[in-house]
């Protein structure tokens, strides 16, 4: 997945003002909370930080700035553990943890950003979750009742977010 033409983010806010579209990094910040990235930063108290996780590739034109790409999402939604119907229960929909966000991302996320992300997410439904499940491989053999809850999780979760982020991040 890494571009020749990219690199890891060192961490330092100067990179990130380079970013083309800077409301990538609210996007990314919304990705990560909705499906409960644990591996690329989570805020205290079990503090993450996985800056190799953030890619950030030049356009075709150096000049033109740089693509921010969120890579690794092998912790979503599980952490790292076996996906269950344990998945899709009402502590793990409803859990208010805030991932993805690093301090240096604070300048970058103002809430006319958020919210227009928030409004996009808010129309994840059904269909659309089974859509994407019906793209994971027939090698990861997911059971049925599996699938189901984690499709439940990615809507009722996505609703959960796209309700709440903005008075997350902004308490």
């Amino acid at each position: 997945t890494r571009a020749k033409n990219g690199f890891p983010w060192g961490g330092d806010e100067s990179t990130l003002w380079r970013i083309r579209q800077p409301r990538d990094i609210a996007r990314m910040v919304l990705l990560d909370t909705w499906i409960r990235n644990c591996d690329r930063y989570r805020s205290e108290p079990n503090r993450r930080v996985n800056r190799d996780n953030v890619f950030l590739a030049w356009e075709t034109k150096p000049e033109r700035g740089l693509v921010l790409k969120a890579i690794d999402h092998t912790h979503a939604f599980t952490c790292g553990r076996e996906l269950t119907p344990r998945n899709s229960h009402l502590d793990e929909i409803r859990d208010t943890t805030v991932f993805g966000r690093f301090p240096e991302f604070q300048s970058f996320l103002d809430s006319e950003r958020v919210r227009a992300s928030t409004a996009r997410l808010e129309q994840m439904d059904g269909q659309q979750a089974n859509r994407f499940l019906a793209r994971v491989p027939a090698e990861w053999q997911i059971a049925e009742p599996v699938r189901e809850a984690w499709s439940r999780f990615i809507v009722e979760r996505a609703a959960f977010v796209a309700a709440n982020l903005t008075s997350w991040l902004w308490p």
